[in-house]
């Protein structure tokens, strides 16, 4: 069965038989882990056992240890959970392999949890995932949110706890966490943990909100990737009210530069996740950097970044370099 992330709860609320496997994939870690945190809580409740997570985190990793979990059961076994995190985004033979022989494995008192990245294509087409998914497993897929599906997810938390925005407090709260789930979801702790009820008001939000500076780089990075430029200006209006953010800036656009170069000469793989990597595979498609124009893109950060340390006494204000840099780098990609 597979299904959306927001059906998850609703399913659980059902019936009190837990499928043989939940596999959580995508983009959106905040939500797998609030989705697996529920389930795992009920499976306690209903008298499972869990132990420490296996975490995968390569492709050399030996899934063989995951064999002893599974072969352990006997009449006298408790029932257990075999809660397993990828967190590498092409699984290894071996691992293909182990997953297409688990439903073969199935046992009423084991529940495994598996939470996977975004998976691709062929990922979805494989003989492990559908094995998985008509052998009763349960597939919830959380894809990376755009702005009307963050909104989705604030409203469908805050109905959650009895809460109901106002609606310019709703559009404060999608503009200062712009995507940011893990910022927008200790709003909703700290509400928590004071016991409000009723509607969320813009001032309740200033006395509980704190600024996502880390994760608007991230944003800005998605943005003039795709040619926003008045996107990038917003962005950078929010940055440049914590001034100490500007190296941030610099090192994110250097990575930048440098991934879309080894894209564009087809390099080894880059390592990139979420919205930045759908927005890099996008520019490269549109557009592959050529040599002269990665020189001048690198010559360009160091100049900022000797400006902002004072080596170039005479330029203008640093931040408004930044913008220009940035706003020409997003049309770019416009023509």
């Amino acid at each position: 069965m597979q299904l959306r992330w927001n059906r998850f709860e609703a399913l659980l609320e059902k019936g009190s038989i837990f499928a043989p496997c939940y596999v959580f994939y995508g983009d959106e870690a905040c939500i797998q882990m609030e989705l697996r945190d529920v389930l795992l809580k009920r499976l306690v409740k209903a008298g499972f056992e869990k132990d420490s997570p296996f975490a995968i985190d390569s492709g050399h990793t030996d899934w063989s240890v995951l064999n002893e979990p599974l072969s352990a059961m006997s009449l006298f076994s408790s029932k257990t959970v075999l809660d397993v995190r990828v967190n590498t985004e092409k699984l290894s033979a071996e691992g293909a392999k182990w997953l297409a022989n688990l439903p073969a494995c199935w046992h009423e008192d084991i529940v495994v949890v598996l939470t996977l990245p975004k998976l691709d294509k062929v990922a979805l087409n494989s003989a492990w995932f559908k094995g998985l998914d008509q052998g009763g497993g349960v597939m919830v897929i959380t894809p990376a949110l755009d702005r009307s599906g963050f909104k989705e997810w604030l409203e469908y938390r805050a109905a959650q706890q009895g809460l109901e925005f106002e609606p310019t407090a709703l559009v404060v709260l999608l503009h200062t966490q712009e995507g940011n789930l893990f910022g927008a979801r200790q709003v909703f702790e700290r509400l928590k943990l004071i016991g409000h009820q009723g509607k969320i008001t813009v001032e309740l939000l200033e006395q509980h909100t704190e600024n996502a500076a880390r994760y608007e780089v991230q944003q800005l990075s998605e943005a003039w990737l795709t040619g926003k430029a008045e996107r990038c200006i917003d962005i950078l209006a929010m940055l440049r009210r914590e001034p100490e953010v500007f190296t941030l800036v610099l090192w994110q656009l250097g990575e930048d530069i440098h991934a879309w170069w080894a894209m564009s000469q087809r390099k080894a793989p880059v390592m990139l996740w979420g919205g930045r990597k759908v927005a890099m595979e996008q520019r490269v498609h549109q557009q592959k950097l050529q040599p002269k124009q990665f020189a001048r893109c690198v010559e360009t950060l160091v100049n900022l970044d000797h400006a902002v340390k004072g080596l170039r006494p005479d330029e203008p204000n640093v931040w408004d370099q930044l913008e220009t840099t940035i706003v020409r780098w997003a049309k770019s990609a416009m023509r």
